[in-house]
């Protein structure tokens, strides 16, 4: 779970800016999750509203740049904020993360990086309310190297200690973080926090896609009859899921690949011989591909079915459907995996393609699955429906607002630091600017085609 995140000098974001998500102690609505070994309530939901370009999509942005580097050691430049000082642009953009782990254990981890090259980076534990440094990286006289200094919790943790902790920083790239190299490496405390990057979050943007649905639900039948029993009760039109299967030849595969290599690696994925059950998902996400018990290829493409007025079956590409039924796919995905129940999922745009009473159907899930079935998963998304403003599914604190300042920095505002009066209806509160974070329209609207020509 998530704590807070900083970001600072990132695009739109100018000063730290802290995301929190700790639940404010006066309000006693609403469900969160106690961590009773740190004395603190955690918020499982997050609501984030603000106009188009107040920068709600960088505070997302930097969530994934920081999960990209650590698990898939991304060299992809930082973007600084650009409208201060001139000479600020070269200053260091700074991100850090205070999360729990699986087992319930507190961390902070972060770094500061000047394009694609890292300048320093830390990595604490909290055993008790105090922080125990593990690692602290900083830039040296030589400016391809960086300096390291230990502390003794993960000296001992780690096999032959400082030796071969030294040993890891020889040579790391600048561009690369000491943590997923120490990952690598097996040193095991940051192995922990790695996987915990891989395995328990999760960014959601509106372009991407679950590439997991298919498999799930082809070789799944609970997984299936539960996406299907929610996807009915979301008034969705489809009375369920059929396979199109058919045998075709390897080389059919290397049309579809960028290179020889890609295929040759594909190739070999498909046969294994340690792998008898090897699922391959790459081109297609209905589609996947597995090896047979004759040694053939076979391809599964995941349809709809629908029955006709005659009773008969008809099967349709998913595809073919509408882009919010693809949009409500993905996410039921998310409430069907305890794996994934458990994670912090961070969306952008929840409502992209999805009717109000959808969205908030899904929040509501969600919410089941964190706090009644004891997943203590975290939702946080970002959202344009002011419509889910006067629910009763987010606490006051659970809903915060973005928005720029005249030089066009962006800066956080929980809701829970306004005065709000009882009954109040927050969604007409936020419309009429009561919050801030909406866009300042223009008076002359009624002008519009009237110019003259």
């Amino acid at each position: 779970m998530i704590i807070n995140v900083t970001v600072e000098n990132f695009w739109s974001i100018n000063e730290q800016l802290m995301f929190n998500l700790t639940a404010a102690k006066r309000y006693k609505e609403g469900m969160t999750i106690p961590v009773e070994k740190y004395k603190m309530n955690v918020l499982p939901l997050c609501a984030i509203y603000g106009a188009n370009g107040s920068g709600k999509s960088n505070l997302v942005r930097a969530i994934r740049l920081m999960r990209d580097k650590v698990v898939h050691k991304s060299e992809i430049a930082v973007v600084p904020f650009k409208f201060d000082l001139e000479q600020n642009e070269i200053k260091p953009s700074r991100f850090s993360i205070l999360f729990l782990d699986k087992e319930g254990e507190m961390y902070q981890y972060g770094f500061s990086a000047i394009g694609s090259d890292i300048q320093d980076e830390w990595l604490s534990v909290y055993r008790t309310q105090r922080e125990t440094m593990l690692f602290e990286r900083s830039p040296s006289d030589d400016s391809q190297r960086s300096e390291f200094s230990f502390g003794n919790a993960l000296i001992k943790d780690t096999k032959n200690g400082r030796q071969y902790l030294d040993f890891v920083a020889q040579g790391l790239s600048q561009k690369h973080l000491y943590l997923s190299e120490a990952a690598e490496r097996g040193v095991g405390m940051c192995m922990r926090i790695v996987e915990w990057f891989k395995e328990h979050l999760a960014v959601i943007t509106p372009e991407m896609r679950a590439l997991n649905v298919t498999a799930r639900i082809l070789f799944d039948p609970e997984v299936r009859e539960c996406v299907v029993g929610l996807l009915k009760d979301m008034d969705l039109d489809f009375d369920g899921f059929s396979v199109k299967e058919r045998e075709i030849d390897v080389d059919e595969l290397r049309d579809k690949c960028a290179s020889d290599a890609q295929f040759q690696s594909l190739k070999q994925d498909l046969f294994d011989a340690d792998e008898r059950k090897k699922i391959i998902q790459f081109f297609d996400r209905y589609v996947v591909y597995c090896r047979s018990a004759e040694n053939t290829v076979i391809e599964k493409r995941l349809l709809i079915s629908h029955k006709r007025k005659d009773g008969s079956i008809a099967e349709l590409p998913i595809e073919a459907t509408s882009s919010g039924f693809k949009r409500m796919l993905d996410f039921v995905m998310l409430l069907v995996d305890d794996k994934v129940s458990s994670k912090t999922i961070v969306i952008d745009e929840i409502e992209r393609s999805l009717h109000t009473l959808l969205a908030m159907r899904f929040i509501e899930q969600f919410l089941h699955r964190s706090i009644d079935e004891g997943m203590s998963g975290q939702l946080v998304f970002v959202t344009h429906d002011t419509n889910l403003l006067n629910t009763d599914i987010l606490r006051r604190d659970e809903i915060q607002f973005m928005e720029k300042d005249d030089y066009s920095a962006s800066h956080l505002t929980n809701l829970a630091e306004f005065k709000v009066i009882p009954g109040l209806n927050r969604e007409k509160g936020y419309l009429d600017g009561r919050f801030g974070a909406i866009p300042i329209l223009s008076h002359t609207l009624e002008n519009l085609g009237r110019c003259e020509k």
